[in-house]
């Protein structure tokens, strides 16, 4: 797998098993992140930071040097934003593997108020608060 913009679109009944999952099995409950941050991944990895957009579009507002992301521009809807810090796991939300998936590093994570989860790894941060 080569690095680069990556998106996992999970239904959000499914990421909700995975984090159930998750958490059972390893008996850790992550504190002080929201269902969102869970539902990708943020009870196994590091949580920068969390916050709320009116829309898709805004997203640009945050990263400045984020690459296209059409899913995001056509949102008009409010979303929830999960910035990942360091190395991020993502073993077991990549849908159709079943094998280990290589760490990715700045990670951001989507949440649409549909359900919808988006996540994108190799997030510029040139120009936004998260360095």
């Amino acid at each position: 797998m080569t690095h680069g913009r990556f998106i996992v679109r999970v239904a959000a009944v499914l990421a909700a098993c995975l984090t159930a999952a998750s958490l059972l099995a390893s008996g850790v409950f992550a504190t002080g992140i929201s269902d969102e941050a869970r539902a990708c991944g943020g009870a196994r990895n590091t949580v920068q930071a969390e916050f709320d957009l009116a829309s898709g579009q805004d997203i640009w507002r945050e990263f400045p040097a984020m690459l296209q992301s059409p899913e995001l521009e056509s949102e008009s809807a409010p979303l929830h934003v999960v910035v990942f810090k360091g190395d991020v796991d993502l073993t077991g939300m990549v849908m159709g593997t079943t094998s280990q998936v290589p760490l990715v590093t700045n990670a951001v994570c989507v949440t649409l108020s549909s359900g919808q989860v988006f996540f994108y790894d190799g997030v510029s941060r040139a120009g936004s608060r998260f360095q």
